[in-house]
């Protein structure tokens, strides 16, 4: 995870930057990127030779309101509030922005990935995604302190635990309880008996929710011209 605190901290990070996405085989396909060294990465050292593979994955050949079309539209807006389709396309990082190239598409802000297109994320740009720390209390008392659970899961695709997590349409708050409400009444309907008071305490849970922070996240399904934005 790299916490993005301002420029110098993104060529100063100990970590090699998509270290997890420029090399190998794009989950579940055969389609190979380019190998990308540690010092290739920056859009500012020049690659002639840099010309990756594309995918985008069939599911998403057709748009609609929840998915970008796959030819690059005029209407879409860059680096601010799309408002043609009520998407948050800001970046929510320090760069502050991501380049557009000569062809009109947007490109990683922090550098090449060794394919292009959009893989298996719905939007061009920017694809925000929140993630849930849900604990609970054990009564276990270890110095001093009380012992909390948390919710871990398991994909079937590879073998990293991770925390649960939902895309949202950006930061702003309100599109994040929207999407929250369906996706906690899931989580709650897998566990528990479902009946119509669960619906109150997962209203009560979003509307305490605490914003922990924001970072970007590099991840074996990055490709250049999308990327994920975590809370």
């Amino acid at each position: 995870i790299k916490i993005l605190l301002n420029r110098s901290s993104i060529k100063e990070s100990l970590l090699p930057i998509h270290r997890y996405c420029r090399k190998g085989f794009y989950p579940g396909t055969t389609i190979q990127r380019q190998q990308i060294n540690d010092d290739q990465v920056l859009w500012t050292m020049d690659l002639p030779n840099y010309n990756p593979s594309y995918y985008t994955h069939s599911s998403l050949i057709n748009d609609t309101n929840e998915i970008d079309s796959e030819i690059i539209s005029k209407n879409f807006m860059w680096n601010t509030f799309d408002t043609n389709y009520n998407v948050d396309r800001r970046t929510a990082n320090p760069v502050g922005y991501y380049p557009i190239d000569k062809k009109g598409y947007p490109l990683n802000p922090l550098g090449r990935t060794g394919l292009c297109g959009r893989g298996e994320l719905k939007r061009w740009a920017v694809n925000y995604q929140t993630h849930l720390v849900i604990m609970c209390g054990t009564n276990e008392i270890k110095s001093g302190q009380e012992i909390f659970k948390y919710i871990m899961e398991k994909p079937r695709y590879d073998d990293y635990y991770r925390i649960p997590s939902t895309s949202t349409t950006g930061t702003n708050m309100n599109a994040i309880k929207k999407t929250l409400q369906t996706f906690l009444s899931n989580i709650d309907r897998t566990w528990n008996d479902f009946d119509k008071n669960n619906e109150t305490k997962i209203d009560d849970i979003i509307e305490h929710l605490t914003f922990v922070s924001t970072a970007y996240i590099g991840t074996i399904h990055f490709e250049i011209d999308f990327y994920l934005e975590h809370k």
